[in-house]
């Protein structure tokens, strides 16, 4: 990433993170904020931590996963869990990423 790119992405007052196949690969420090965790506490788990059962994590992934195949875009919405076991709603937008798409800049 190019250090402005790098700086909008760190600094961001929205939370974001990067995935690939449901693991948090990146994420930014108000995302983690927003759910009580540092970065690094964050990085490299399961987004199945963010959920508060197994068949939660499991109808998120399944919400729209047609979809994002044919269209690769998709939103979904659903619930997470903070640190603390404190519930909210999140909402997510996804796009499927393959390494044409990536180097053609979609």
């Amino acid at each position: 990433m190019c250090d402005f790119g790098l700086l909008a992405f760190e600094t961001a007052p929205v939370g974001i993170v990067l995935a690939e196949n449901r693991v948090i690969r990146s994420c930014n420090k108000t995302f983690a904020n927003m759910l009580g965790y540092h970065v690094e506490n964050l990085v490299g788990q399961s987004f199945r931590m963010l959920y508060g059962s197994d068949d939660e994590f499991e109808h998120v992934r399944d919400v729209g996963l047609t979809h994002l195949k044919k269209m690769k875009s998709t939103k979904t919405s659903g619930w997470c869990v903070t640190m603390t076991g404190i519930r909210f709603g999140a909402g997510s937008g996804r796009r499927l990423y393959t390494r044409t798409t990536h180097l053609l800049g979609l």
